[in-house]
């Protein structure tokens, strides 16, 4: 048996909703955001924070079709 001093993991997968709708605000802020992290999120009224937070509330990790991991560190 090995010990591990430290495991870094990035999960990846993926969501596919269909025919939903979404107010203005968040359509545009879903529209102008493509890759949105939580670390963009300096305000609560930045549009990042409201695509984050509608994301947030409707994607699901147990909705994931397909997954990757990718092990950063492993010592």
């Amino acid at each position: 048996m090995k010990k591990i001093k430290e495991l870094n993991v990035s999960v990846t997968y993926e969501v596919t909703l269909c025919d939903i709708e979404v107010s203005d605000e968040v359509y545009e802020a879903l529209e102008n955001n493509d890759e949105i992290s939580t670390q963009d999120c300096f305000s609560s009224e930045s549009e990042e924070a409201t695509a984050l937070d509608w994301l947030s509330t409707y994607v699901r990790e147990e909705d994931g079709l397909e997954w990757n991991y990718s092990i950063n560190n492993l010592e």
